[in-house]
């Protein structure tokens, strides 16, 4: 027969059990929605993303020489996107933001809104995603 500390200590595992499951789906979540936002960005929104470039990269500055560079390939699309990620949220930085800004390329017609939500919202989501699911597999001591 299992005493009153047993049964408490099988009730204190099970739902250990039960919160390592939620995690390791939220790691299965969080890889799906890192995939997936890649997937859109490489595809539906790319052609959004070359209208921000096209608006943004001077020539003979930086993004204009990654355009040349990476291609259009799925590779060099990627290459395209964290770098022009980078270049409008790292460009407010007080160090190495008038850096970039000078390296890479030019906002002086400024870049509408809606345009610039479809570099935005796949860019983040992907890498909010890929964070939290090496986050939970570092926790889970997948990592």
């Amino acid at each position: 027969m299992i005493g009153e500390s047993g049964l408490f200590f099988i009730r204190q595992l099970k739902v250990v059990d039960a919160s390592v499951s939620v995690l390791e789906y939220s790691i299965l979540i969080s890889l799906a929605l890192c995939l997936s936002s890649v997937m859109i960005a490489l595809t539906a929104a790319f052609d959004k993303v070359r209208q921000i470039e096209d608006l943004v990269a001077t020539p003979g500055k930086g993004l204009d020489e990654i355009r040349r560079v990476w291609g259009n390939g799925p590779i060099g699309r990627l290459m395209r996107l964290n770098w022009l990620f980078g270049f409008f949220t790292l460009r407010y930085l007080p160090v190495i933001g008038p850096q970039m800004k000078a390296r890479l390329g030019d906002e002086s017609p400024l870049v509408p809104i809606k345009l610039k939500l479809w570099l935005f919202i796949p860019m983040s989501i992907y890498l909010l995603s890929g964070v939290c699911f090496f986050v939970l597999g570092f926790v889970l001591g997948y990592v």
